[in-house]
C-alpha cells in the first residue's frame, strides 16, 4: 500500500515500511496498549457521530493453521480423563488412610471433599517423613526379618508419594492449563493454542476435512473496522 496507495504514501510519510516493522511496532512495541487503543478510536468515533453500533458488516473466513493436526486437546476428552483422574484420587486417598491407620500416622490436609494439589503436596510430604523415619529403623536393625519387614513398610508408603507427585499432581495442573486454554472453544492445538479444529472447504478431493485453522472475523462500519 505504501508504493501503490495515495493516502497510505501520505500516512507513512513516503517511507515504504517492510511488513515485519509493522508487525513488530504492533506485537512487541505496542502489544500492551493495543486493545485500549483501538477501544479509545472507538470511542471517539462515536462521540465525533462517525459510526454507531446499533449496525454494521461482519464477514470472516477459516484459515488453516500451519499446526500439527495430531496434536490437538479435546475438551470432551479432556472433561472425561479428569473424571476418571478424580476416581483413581479418591481410591489412592482410601488407600493412604488405610495406610496411616495401619501405621498409626495423623495426617494433616487428607482431603474428603476435592483433593487440590496443595493438599496432595502436603499428604506426600507427611508419608516422605514416614519413609525417612523408616530408612534409619532399617539401617538401624541388625535382624534380616525385621529389616525385611520394614521394607515392606516402607515400600507401601513409597508408592502413593510416586503416584501424587509424578502422576496426579502434573495431571492436575496439565487439565487446568487445558480448560484455561479451550476458553469457550472445543479444542486447540498443542503447537498452536490458537488454533481450533475445524471443518475446512473441501479439498481438490472433493473432501470436507476437520483441520486446525483460525476463524477469522471483521466488523465495519462507514469503512471503519469496529
Amino acid at each position: 500500500m505504501t508504493r501503490e496507495n495515495v493516502p497510505a504514501m501520505w500516512l507513512a510519510a513516503m517511507h515504504q515500511l517492510d511488513f515485519r516493522t509493522i508487525n513488530d511496532f504492533r506485537g512487541k512495541r505496542m502489544k500492551n496498549l493495543m486493545d485500549e487503543l483501538f477501544e479509545a478510536m472507538i470511542v471517539r468515533l462515536i462521540e465525533e457521530g462517525y459510526i454507531t453500533l446499533e449496525s454494521y458488516f461482519l464477514d470472516g473466513t477459516k484459515l488453516e493453521a500451519n499446526a500439527n493436526k495430531n496434536s490437538f486437546v479435546w475438551k470432551k476428552s479432556t472433561i472425561r480423563f479428569e473424571e476418571k483422574l478424580k476416581e483413581k484420587i479418591k481410591e489412592m486417598l482410601q488407600q493412604i488412610d488405610e495406610i496411616a491407620e495401619a501405621e498409626a500416622l495423623e495426617l494433616a490436609d487428607l482431603p474428603k471433599g476435592e483433593a487440590t494439589p496443595e493438599r496432595l503436596e502436603s499428604i506426600a510430604s507427611q508419608l516422605e517423613k514416614k519413609v525417612d523415619a523408616l530408612t534409619q529403623e532399617i539401617e538401624a536393625a541388625e535382624e534380616v526379618p525385621v529389616r525385611k519387614e520394614l521394607r515392606k513398610r516402607r515400600s507401601t508408603l513409597k508408592k502413593p508419594v510416586k503416584m501424587i507427585r509424578e502422576n496426579f499432581v502434573p495431571r492436575i495442573h496439565k487439565y487446568r492449563m487445558y480448560h484455561e486454554t479451550f476458553g469457550d472453544r472445543n479444542s486447540f492445538s498443542k503447537t498452536d493454542p490458537d488454533a481450533t479444529f475445524m471443518r475446512m472447504k473441501d479439498d481438490y478431493m472433493k473432501n470436507g476435512q476437520l483441520k486446525p485453522g483460525y476463524n477469522v472475523q471483521a466488523a465495519t462500519k462507514n469503512q471503519f473496522i469496529v
